[in-house]
């Protein structure tokens, strides 16, 4: 059985863009919930090097250019972040691939959770976004340009796997230290095509199947011992449409501040990469918090044989 791994060494990937300070106030708040032994603050730059026409015309400019980006980002995080004092943190900078730059590091600094930033109207930020986490052997946390003020609802799928069971029991660490924090478990069923050879109607078996699943997510939070003092479980009946954009519409409709989702898979290779549901809310997800959590501890060794990092 899965069990939720702490969250002890957290990876943020920064672009020196305005969306900095979003993800900067994100993990002051991971922060001030949990003792961390190490924060990481990435940039990966294109090239380092000063052009030879700038150096040309600004001779004094001898300061490397990764150097500089460090004192900047020191700046930016001592303005905008909130981290409780005597938390340890390095800026890293290096050059070359954002993809195979940020993997690395996840991979050389054993990170717990990679968080990245997701901008609504950008095709390559959501591109690199999907790509690494399709490849992240931890858990990923992918935030919009806005945060809600403050963490009231939280949703999280459950499918009654191994994997929901992981996100459920971050959830419930969650709740823990946000009092009064909602949590809802959604479950979508469907009714299987054949459902007319057993004598019911559509609306009959539709129930037979919603009663079924209710049973089986009772016997799950039992089975687990999962008990979250402000909880909601959900079950909506799969629709024409995805299940990513049911989940998500279904999100938005129910004022829902983030979605918390386990990975699919049922074996390690599988596991490593993300599920076609958590893959798709990457899609549809432009407006809310979006975590997927993986057991890093199955993945890291494979990670490295597969890419050759």
């Amino acid at each position: 059985m899965k069990k939720m791994y702490p969250v002890k060494r957290i990876l943020v990937g920064l672009d020196r863009s305005s969306h900095d300070e979003v993800l900067l106030t994100h993990v002051s708040r991971i922060a001030q919930m949990t003792e961390l032994d190490a924060i990481y603050f990435l940039h990966v730059a294109n090239d380092l090097e000063i052009p030879p026409a700038i150096l040309e015309k600004y001779p004094d400019l001898i300061a490397p250019v990764d150097e500089s980006i460090s004192r900047n980002i020191e700046f930016d995080i001592r303005q905008s972040s909130d981290l409780p004092p005597g938390v340890p943190y390095k800026v890293l900078v290096r050059e070359g691939s954002a993809h195979k730059e940020i993997l690395k590091a996840v991979q050389q600094k054993e990170v717990d959770l990679l968080i990245l930033g997701r901008k609504s109207d950008e095709e390559a930020n959501l591109n690199l976004v999907k790509k690494i986490l399709r490849a992240a052997p931890c858990s990923v946390s992918v935030i919009p340009e806005f945060l809600p003020k403050v963490m009231k609802k939280i949703l999280v799928p459950i499918d009654f796997s191994d994997n929901s069971l992981m996100a459920i029991q971050q959830a419930h660490f969650f709740s823990t230290k946000y009092p009064g924090l909602q949590v809802v478990g959604l479950h979508v069923y469907h009714v299987p095509s054949g459902y007319s050879k057993t004598g019911k109607s559509f609306k009959e078996f539709s129930e037979i199947m919603r009663q079924n699943a209710e049973a089986e997510h009772d016997t799950f939070l039992r089975k687990h011992d999962i008990q979250i003092p402000n909880y909601e479980s959900l079950f909506v009946r799969k629709n024409r449409h995805h299940l990513p954009g049911l989940i998500y519409q279904f999100a938005i409709t129910n004022n829902v501040d983030a979605i918390l989702i386990g990975s699919r898979g049922r074996d390690a290779f599988s596991s490593l990469i993300v599920g076609s549901v958590a893959e798709g809310l990457i899609e549809h997800d432009q407006y809310l918090p979006l975590i997927v959590v993986k057991d890093k501890r199955d993945h890291m060794d494979l990670m490295e044989a597969i890419t050759g990092l």
